[in-house]
């Protein structure tokens, strides 16, 4: 049977609300590519974690990873870290085993690494880079291995 997968987009009239900041979410299996941009409220970042959550449906099949760009990121109130978490759960219980990840500040980093020692130390491969390349190279390599070792 076909699965059938249905993520519709953000709407800004859908949600009610003013919407500060925006996301980029694109798959391409087995990697999800994230890029945030601008200062993000409650309401972006709970459609960010939604459409996350829908894309996540179309890797789960198999390990995958993300590329996260946050270099035009301007953070978000403390509530967008609290959704971060249950999104990271939910992420890692659909198979994702590594996050390549390019902070736009040293306090991007700061938060990121406490972020995940709190919600998965051990579970998910978090690596930081500078270079969006560099990036995408480290995280097709932990897939392979995720890859190789599954089999």
């Amino acid at each position: 049977m076909a699965k059938i997968i249905v993520c519709l987009p953000c709407s800004i009239s859908a949600i009610g609300h003013t919407m500060h900041g925006f996301f980029k979410v694109k798959v391409t299996p087995p990697i999800m590519f994230i890029e945030g941009y601008g200062p993000w409220s409650d309401t972006v970042a709970q459609a960010f974690c939604e459409e996350v959550k829908c894309k996540s449906l179309e890797l789960c099949q198999a390990p995958w990873g993300t590329v996260i760009d946050q270099r035009q990121w301007d953070l978000g109130t403390p509530r967008v870290w609290e959704l971060f978490d249950d999104l990271l759960i939910y992420m890692l219980d659909h198979g994702l085993v590594c996050q390549a990840i390019l902070p736009s500040m040293h306090l991007h980093q700061h938060l990121a690494q406490k972020h995940f020692e709190t919600v998965s130390p051990d579970i998910v491969k978090v690596k930081f880079f500078t270079e969006y390349d560099a990036a995408l190279q480290w995280c097709q390599q932990q897939l392979q291995l995720a890859t190789t070792r599954k089999e």
